[in-house]
């Protein structure tokens, strides 16, 4: 609230350079109920001046005399093609050279946020030489081979006990992040049904996603939404240990399929 009462006074004053005076009131929500009631008059009647922004990830905890008092602005995160441009981009202008793939690696990894991705990017960078490799980058981030997560996919369908166990091993040796490695299978259950649907069909698909759609064409019969909703109810017990997650993984997967896999 002391805070608070230093910017009602700071208010007054008139911007030296410039036409407005901005500022920004980060995570809002966090404001005690005094601090909100003693800002409650300056955002009823600002300085002509004054611009207030309020940043929050959690606008329901704002109080209902704040909101209504202020201009209701939804930012959404970038999608993972708008990231993946922007990192090409810094890659270039560092000097850098980094594939299409990379780049959507990177992005995906960092969850909507130019700020995580651009992070990761700066930890590649310098651990890198110009020409970046993209198993360096799958190393780095414990990204596991996507073509290892195929092949588990399609053992299940072919009942292929033996190949099954085999992945797991190569999973295993990898050095794959458990966690990172079990919700991609999930996801790529998930892109597989939607493909089976037709919900998926995409005129210019890539390599791998051509073979996910021909595998997907395979799944068996059990494959399906309840499917997903069982992989994710179970996610929990892959972060209990790193050094167990491998071994729940493979507990789940067989679990799920221990009826119809001979």
């Amino acid at each position: 609230i002391d805070e608070i009462r230093e910017l009602r006074d700071a208010v007054r004053t008139a911007p030296f350079s410039s036409p407005y005076k901005v500022y920004i009131v980060d995570e809002a929500h966090m404001l005690t109920k005094e601090a909100a009631n003693a800002l409650l008059k300056t955002l009823e009647e600002p300085p002509s001046h004054v611009i207030f922004i309020l940043a929050t990830t959690d606008p329901e905890k704002l109080p209902a005399t704040i909101v209504s008092r202020c201009q209701k602005v939804i930012f959404q995160s970038p999608d993972v093609a708008t990231i993946s441009k922007h990192l090409l981009y810094v890659a270039q202008e560092e000097g850098k050279d980094i594939t299409e793939e990379t780049a959507t690696l990177v992005a995906e990894h960092g969850k909507g946020s130019y700020r995580d991705a651009l992070g990761v990017l700066e930890q590649i960078f310098a651990t890198s030489v110009k020409k970046i490799a993209h198993e360096s980058v799958l190393l780095f981030l414990g990204v596991a081979d996507q073509d290892v997560l195929l092949e588990l996919l399609r053992s299940v369908c072919a009942k292929d006990t033996t190949t099954l166990l085999a992945t797991f091993d190569t999973l295993l040796a990898s050095h794959s992040t458990v966690l990172r490695a079990y919700d991609d299978t999930t996801e790529l259950v998930r892109r597989g049904l939607l493909m089976r649907i037709g919900q998926g069909n995409n005129e210019k698909l890539s390599e791998f996603d051509t073979r996910l759609s021909s595998l997907a064409k395979e799944y068996p019969l059990f494959f399906g939404s309840k499917t997903i909703l069982e992989l994710l109810s179970k996610r929990h017990l892959i972060t209990v240990s790193e050094s167990s997650g491998l071994v729940a993984f493979q507990a789940i997967i067989v679990g799920l399929f221990e009826d119809k896999i001979s």
